[in-house]
């Protein structure tokens, strides 16, 4: 972090003395930092966003969640009102630190606070179970014949430049050998992927946090949810996807055995017994998230071509789990977790 940042930040929150404390060691490709001034700490959350007006859609939807009783982690507003600053293209947002317990592993999470993070994730998504909020969306993209066939001949350029940046190497690492035999299967699991899908199987669509999982959360002393945070994702999609996705990141990140099936039962009878959700969406769900790991090329993308190697670690999980849906497919996965 360098100095003029430092300066602006204390300009623009009336914080004299600001200085830098340490970065926050979670987070993939975050560059987020905790400061201090006269004795308080605060977390200093760096947008990686570049869409204009995203980080105010950001803040907008914590808004809206904290307004019907979600615990958010609300950002501080600058001596003008704003809730953020930028330097540059990058943005910048100071929130209150939070010393409350947090669990960087899924595997850490006793099966109280696994029932209570389900429980959270099933009362934000029944907020906009009747009515959607009034904010801009991505929206849901139909996977039409169309779509599909310039998902993959998109998929196949990119994966053959990385295929050749590897194989120009004399010497190739560990990481090299493991990233060219994923990349291979990928190509050759194309052929799983379906000409069209109808996105209609996977329910209506929800306000989502659209990154949750355990290390998005604080837990109280009772193991119940203290706070949410981190919703630079949010959106409007169907909740089947978040429910899905954060099944995947808690219990399936390194391995598919029978204690993680356990486990991500007890998530989703949680979910259910809060807000029910149809097992066609769960499955159709899954079905689009492997789909969507075989198109994946942003670990590679970010080692080859950014020189960024924090996500490397993810790439021996992402074979894992293309293997494991390739030959037990989204049923199977489902009938085990249902």
């Amino acid at each position: 972090m360098d100095i003029e940042l430092l300066n602006k930040l204390a300009k623009a929150y009336g914080l004299k003395g600001l200085k830098l404390v340490g970065r926050v060691k979670h987070g993939v490709l975050s560059n987020n930092y905790i400061v201090q001034a006269s004795g308080v700490k605060y977390f200093l959350k760096h947008y990686r966003v570049t869409v204009a007006g995203r980080v105010q859609y950001v803040h907008q939807a914590k808004q809206i969640f904290y307004k019907y009783g979600v615990p958010v982690v609300l950002p501080l507003p600058t001596k003008s009102g704003v809730t953020y600053v930028k330097l540059g293209k990058d943005a910048y947002a100071l929130f209150p630190y939070i010393n409350s317990k947090q669990v960087v592993n899924g595997h850490e999470l006793n099966t109280q606070q696994i029932q209570n993070v389900a429980r959270m994730l099933a009362h934000m998504h029944g907020l906009s179970r009747q009515r959607l909020p009034k904010v801009a969306s991505v929206g849901v993209t139909p996977w039409s014949a169309g779509y599909v066939k310039k998902l993959k001949q998109d998929f196949v350029l990119g994966a053959n430049e990385m295929l050749a940046i590897i194989r120009a190497k004399k010497r190739k690492t560990q990481f090299d050998l493991q990233a060219e035999r994923g990349l291979v299967l990928k190509l050759r699991l194309l052929n799983d992927m379906p000409i069209a899908f109808n996105m209609r199987k996977l329910g209506k669509p929800h306000f989502l946090h659209g990154d949750f999982h355990q290390r998005n959360v604080f837990f109280n002393p009772d193991n119940t949810v203290s706070h949410v945070f981190d919703f630079e994702k949010s959106d409007i999609q169907p909740r089947a996807f978040e429910v899905v996705r954060s099944i995947n990141i808690i219990f399936f990140s390194e391995e598919f055995n029978i204690k993680n099936f356990r486990r991500a039962h007890i998530y989703l009878s949680a979910y259910c017994n809060v807000y029910t959700i149809p097992k066609s969406e769960i499955i159709s769900a899954v079905q689009i998230s492997y789909y969507r790991h075989i198109l994946s090329l942003w670990i590679e993308r970010e080692h080859y071509k950014n020189y960024d190697f924090r996500p490397d670690k993810f790439l021996s999980g992402n074979i894992l789990y293309l293997k494991y849906f390739h030959r037990h497919g989204s049923e199977e996965f489902v009938d085990k977790i249902w």
